[in-house]
């Protein structure tokens, strides 16, 4: 998304690690796309640090040809060697895109080095940016834009909660079902929607595992949909009327944007980063403790009261318009760039 609204005014470049292959998102034809053949696989102690000089050397060359100002490295790693790489005049931006705890090992000791040495850092939740400021005091709050806003949000007429992302423990789908238990009873009507796996999804063997067999125990057969995720989700969103986000961790969850977008009245668990950045609570949704009981009488609220779900979901579409917009997200940008030197 960044790459697509900032080449109106700038050339833009993408540079990608692996070597070339279909790419899930879409690029206007006029962002550039570079490939270092870098394999993802880094490899252990000798040999990333071969992975690492192959890697930087290969950035430099391509910033010294193109003559780049600003670089903006995405994910750790390669936020990491922005330092390493840059020619003279090259502003550097370490950008994350995960939960500060999320980074471990190599790569979290790596940014302690490389994050001071750049221009600055973005972090897109204002809670971990406390954690970047204490290592580059140029340090920026911006989130990530929401990725499309369409014309039309759901009706909310279908009895359906969503929730998408990878199969794995840390997204809580089966805290989820456990909350769905309390409601199924008294609303035959209403099922659980799970968006999840396919090719370009992570799934944990052991964890999709477990949600089948919790499907089984609490006798949830035929009220729990399971299905693959693909390029186009909006017949997902426009076939809901609440989103429910049960993770224990996240960054800035894009399907929050997504969801308020479609006009989805939303329920999350206040994890320690992007929920609560995103949700305004008792506003377009609700953000609930660590306590399956209320997230399940907060999911009750909404079912129960079709008028609730599309005040909360017109609240929502409001808000997510106003605040991650394309143009709104990109203005926080150039005014970085601008601060750095650049124009």
């Amino acid at each position: 998304n960044l790459a697509n609204d900032m080449v109106h005014d700038h050339d833009v470049t993408v540079i990608c690690g692996a070597n070339p292959h279909q790419s899930f998102f879409k690029l206007d034809p006029r962002v550039k796309l570079e490939f270092l053949g870098m394999s993802g696989d880094q490899g252990r102690s000798w040999r990333k640090f071969v992975w690492i000089a192959r890697a930087v050397s290969r950035l430099r060359k391509i910033f010294q040809r193109d003559g780049t100002e600003i670089a903006i490295g995405v994910w750790t790693d390669y936020a990491s060697l922005l330092p390493l790489a840059a020619t003279p005049k090259l502003r550097t931006i370490a950008c994350e895109h995960i939960a500060f705890e999320d980074c471990t090992g190599f790569w979290r000791w790596a940014r302690k080095f490389a994050y001071p040495r750049c221009n600055a850092v973005v972090s897109l939740t204002a809670a971990d940016a406390e954690h970047y400021a204490k290592m580059n005091p140029k340090t920026a709050v911006i989130p990530n834009a929401v990725s499309f806003f369409p014309q039309t949000p759901s009706d909310l007429s279908a009895k359906r909660i969503l929730t998408i992302g990878h199969f794995i423990n840390r997204k809580g789908f089966d805290r989820l079902l456990w909350a769905f238990k309390y409601l199924a009873d008294r609303f035959p009507d209403w099922k659980v929607q799970i968006v999840s796996g396919g090719s370009n999804s992570h799934i944990d063997q052991g964890f999709f595992d477990h949600v089948m067999r919790l499907i089984d125990t609490l006798e949830l057969k035929g009220r729990v949909e399971i299905l693959p995720t693909r390029r186009n989700v909006t017949p997902f969103y426009m076939g809901a009327s609440i989103y429910a986000m049960t993770s224990y961790r996240e960054g800035l969850p894009m399907v929050l944007l997504e969801a308020k977008a479609f006009g989805l009245p939303v329920v999350s668990f206040d994890c320690p980063t992007g929920p609560r950045e995103i949700v305004q609570h008792n506003v377009d949704g609700f953000l609930i403790e660590s306590d399956i009981e209320l997230f399940a009488q907060a999911l009750e609220d909404l079912m129960a009261d079709a008028e609730l779900r599309k005040e909360y979901g017109c609240a929502a579409r409001q808000d997510v318009e106003k605040r991650f917009s394309s143009s709104s997200i990109k203005a926080m940008w150039y005014k970085l760039f601008q601060e750095l030197g650049v124009g």
